[in-house]
């Protein structure tokens, strides 16, 4: 177990997920916010949560196959 914790720190796997939790959750509380004031229906906001939610397993499988880095992949 410890090897493939160490093989996720190394793939910066853990560093791109909490990056994506972080950023999905700003989308939502924008989203939350913004989206009544414009007279969206609540099923707009529920989609954008499903689609984030979907998306971050994705993410965790791109970011362990390429190496995401600042500099680029």
């Amino acid at each position: 177990m410890n090897k493939f914790l160490n093989e996720l720190k190394r793939r910066n796997v853990i560093k791109a997920t909490i990056a994506y939790l972080v950023v999905a959750w700003i989308i939502i509380q924008v989203a939350i916010a913004v989206l009544p004031t414009f007279g969206a229906p609540e099923w707009v906001t529920q989609a954008i949560i499903i689609i984030l939610a979907i998306g971050l397993p994705i993410w965790i499988i791109i970011s362990w196959i390429y190496d995401i880095t600042p500099q680029g992949i």
